[in-house]
């Protein structure tokens, strides 16, 4: 998308429709949502799915979001999750223990985003 940037964890798009696709995954954190707001104008876009994933299970699920939205000058927007229980680092616990023997950065959230 000409325009369109990433500064930190926050995507930076220009005016115009688009379709966005998320899956925010979560593991050990019980009930859990994401959402996508819109970090210029403190305000929110949409909610993805409420999902679960018990803190005593070894499972995860992830949070869908699906929408198409406008935006008429350039914003800055961020996917978020909120959760209902979180360990001592103030989320679920890293999955980097599980997959030690791989190397290079670990992927959880997946944004797609497309001009409508």
């Amino acid at each position: 998308i000409p325009g369109a940037s990433m500064s930190g964890g926050d995507i930076v798009l220009p005016a115009g429709t688009y379709k966005l696709r998320a899956t925010v995954p979560g593991w050990k954190i019980n009930c859990f949502v994401s959402r996508l707001y819109n970090v210029t104008d403190s305000s929110l876009i949409c909610y993805g799915s409420v999902e679960n994933s018990h803190a005593s299970a070894y499972a995860s699920s992830s949070s869908l979001i699906l929408d198409v939205f406008t935006i008429t000058g350039t914003k800055t927007i961020r996917v978020e999750l909120a959760c209902q229980s979180a360990n001592a680092n103030g989320g679920g616990e890293s999955r980097g223990s599980l997959i030690t023997s791989f190397s290079g950065d670990q992927t959880y959230t997946q944004v797609e985003i497309e001009v409508a």
